[in-house]
């Protein structure tokens, strides 16, 4: 596969995480699956069928098929957020950034028909038996209003930080005043 096409996909591939109730009380295994467009999805994203258009929540298409490729086991640790570990992205000609609070430690499932015995549970692997869904598409919207005010939100903070907070402060203030009003009202 060429270098151009790889990273096509790679731009559009999406990693989604599930949760599974293991048999034999093996408890909640959680896992992260890793999906390309399929080649049909492919055209159809190139195409411009995943832009929603003017007015409307989604595209022309009603979904896009996608492949499922793999599953990765993680495990979410929170991390102190005084060390200022940051992520870094160029996006639109600029290099951006955002906090990162979470380490997140991920490990290669073992392909199918490659496992071995240490790959069953109990025995050092991760012990996954996941049944793949038979198809996946995606359906891209617009955002809600609710979604779209927490994007600005963290944006916000990202931009400036102290006066981001401050903003937030005098919110909760003057929310915390408009309640005690309404209390002496309704006396």
């Amino acid at each position: 596969v060429k270098e151009e096409t790889r990273q096509r996909v790679a731009d559009h591939a999406v990693i989604k995480s599930f949760s599974v109730m293991q048999e034999e009380g093996g408890g909640l295994v959680k896992f992260a699956s890793y999906m390309i467009p399929s080649a049909e999805g492919m055209q159809e994203i190139q195409a411009g069928m995943l832009i929603p258009e003017e007015g409307t929540a989604v595209g022309t298409s009603d979904a896009v098929e996608y492949e499922w490729v793999r599953e990765y086991h993680y495990e979410a640790k929170a991390e102190d957020t005084l060390q200022g570990t940051m992520l870094m992205f160029y996006e639109d000609g600029k290099v951006k950034y955002a906090p990162v609070e979470t380490k997140l430690l991920m490990q290669k499932h073992k392909a199918r028909g490659k496992a071995d015995k240490s790959h069953r549970k109990g025995e050092g692997g991760m012990g996954l038996n996941i049944e793949r869904p038979k198809s996946v598409s995606l359906k891209r919207r617009l955002p809600t209003e609710d979604e779209e005010e927490a994007t600005n939100k963290k944006l916000r903070h990202l931009q400036n930080p102290v006066e981001a907070e401050a903003a937030e402060a005098q919110q909760h203030q003057y929310s915390a005043q408009e309640y005690r009003e309404e209390e002496e009202d309704d006396e």
